[in-house]
């Protein structure tokens, strides 16, 4: 069983929120779910990032097979249309004048220019590339089995239909606020491109 002591488990996330970093911040150690059933219109193939025209969703398309039982290790990514140049010139576009731009978008870019065959696989690379550039020592394990109920459960926390209410981002400086305002709790592509090293400390 993966859920011993009180371990928090997640969903698997694309460039998860702010929220999402914060919590795995607190731990030593969290869980990532790779058993679940993939749910549509989720954090687990989307992300919102603060453009030019305002707040973005940057989504990556999925496969449908008849089985939607099929774990989320299963799930594959689709690419029929050229969703990681639309993803890439987003960001670029959005954070091309931030202050960190050149010291992180060049590995981004490599990440997303492989054509992964699973999404869980994507996400983990990206996962792992925001807490190693964040500084963030937490273990991240992957589930080898599905338990319906968990401790400390946070699979659908992030959601927009599960609205994390207690958290709010603290105001950090961000490209377009001057024309949007202060948007909270945005990808963490957000907060690393506008606070680079002091990440860490905001989180």
């Amino acid at each position: 069983m993966d859920y011993n002591n009180q371990t928090p488990v997640f969903s698997t996330s694309y460039f998860p929120c702010i929220a999402y970093l914060s919590l795995i911040n607190k731990h030593d150690e969290v869980l990532i779910e790779t058993q679940e059933s993939f749910k549509k219109q989720t954090h687990r193939n989307r992300t919102y990032i603060l453009s030019a025209n305002g707040v973005l969703p940057l989504i990556v398309p999925i496969k449908r097979f008849k089985d939607v039982s099929l774990p989320i290790s299963q799930t594959e990514i689709c690419y029929q249309t050229p969703w990681q140049t639309n993803h890439l010139r987003a960001i670029a576009s959005a954070y091309g004048k931030s202050t960190y731009f050149e010291y992180y978008y060049y590995e981004i870019e490599k990440i997303l220019k492989k054509e992964h065959r699973y999404l869980i696989d994507l996400n983990q690379e990206i996962t792992m590339l925001l807490l190693q550039k964040m500084k963030i020592p937490t273990k991240i394990t992957p589930t080898s089995s599905y338990e319906k109920i968990a401790e400390n459960d946070y699979r659908d926390t992030f959601d927009k239909k599960h609205l994390f209410a207690d958290f709010t981002s603290k105001p950090y400086f961000q490209c377009f606020e001057h024309k949007f305002g202060f948007q909270n709790n945005l990808s963490a592509l957000d907060l690393l491109f506008n606070m680079g090293v002091e990440s860490k400390n905001y989180l």
